[in-house]
């Protein structure tokens, strides 16, 4: 098993390599700069690292411009391996951000899922539920609905 930390900034990625490193981890840990708005970024992503098993994000959902690049990153993610058994991606954001519903419209609307057999189905859980003392924090999970 292995994971691959994407970010927009190289140097937030220098970072996480140095924390890889320092905690034993390096040789299970990849990195990438990915542009959610750029499709190249997102292929050379999935071309280069995938298949993916799982895409986690935290702290995501802060700019309404984004809503639509991170749901064709999602997308593009969970769509890529036909052979995968249960892509998903799981975002934990802020409870009083209001862009979860914008996500989940993006994400399960046809686009260019409608060109592959499958789709995506998003749920959202408060987190309290899974982990006590994040009242302030949502989950939101999206699967590819034939997994």
């Amino acid at each position: 098993r292995s994971v691959v930390l994407t970010d927009l900034e190289e140097e937030s990625l220098e970072w996480a390599r140095r924390s890889a490193d320092a905690n034993g981890v390096a040789e299970l840990v990849d990195t990438a700069v990915l542009d959610w708005t750029s499709e190249s970024d997102r292929c050379r992503l999935c071309e280069e690292h995938g298949p993916f098993d799982l895409v986690i994000g935290a702290d995501v959902l802060f700019r309404h411009t984004l809503v639509e690049p991170l749901a064709d990153v999602i997308r593009d993610v969970l769509l890529a391996d036909e052979h995968n058994t249960a892509p998903r991606a799981m975002l934990a954001d802020p409870t009083s951000r209001a862009l979860r519903p914008a996500l989940s419209t993006a994400l399960t609307s046809p686009g260019d899922a409608a060109a592959s057999s499958c789709a995506i189905e998003c749920s959202e859980m408060p987190l309290p539920m899974i982990v006590p003392g994040l009242e302030a924090m949502t989950l939101v999970n999206a699967v590819r609905s034939d997994a």
